[in-house]
């Protein structure tokens, strides 16, 4: 609604930083705001500052109501036949030991969860077979796409 105050917060300021060798705190460089980092830098965004910011309460605003968010739901019903055996073969290849477990507070409310430092990716057996085989789909991709090592 029109002439409402907003409530004053401090938002985030972000800067771009880059560098070759992460592992060394040292030489990391900020980079200008068109710059794009040089061939074989690694890119991290950092917290540099805050500035104010203005924000409203959903109750000062006037519209149509906000969509409900759908809330996810797992697949149903058989999987591929042969689908985990691949699947979990990859993973194995990779060096990870594919685990079971029984259910999901084993593995903190997720899904499944891979784990760098024991080399394990685990999935939750209360779930129907095509759920776990897309967990499994999932993890695999995090497997190969987002070693700690690589970053």
């Amino acid at each position: 609604m029109k002439g409402q105050a907003g409530y004053m917060i401090f938002a985030p300021v972000t800067g771009r930083f880059a560098t070759a060798t992460p592992a060394d705190a040292g030489s990391w460089r900020r980079l200008g705001p068109r710059e794009k980092p040089k061939a074989g830098e690694v890119v991290r965004s950092r917290m540099v500052g805050a500035r104010p910011a203005y924000v409203w309460d959903a109750s000062q605003t006037d519209g149509e109501p906000l969509p409900v968010t759908p809330t996810p739901s797992l697949l149903e019903g058989e999987a591929p036949s042969g689908l985990w055996e691949g699947l979990a073969g990859q993973i194995r290849v990779a060096g990870f030991e594919v685990l079971r477990v029984e259910h999901e507070g084993m593995i903190f409310g997720a899904n499944g969860v891979t784990d760098y430092e024991a080399r394990t990716v685990a999935v939750r057996e209360n779930m129907d077979p095509a759920a776990q085989v897309k967990t499994l789909a999932h993890e695999l991709a995090h497997v190969l796409m987002h070693d700690p090592d690589d970053e």
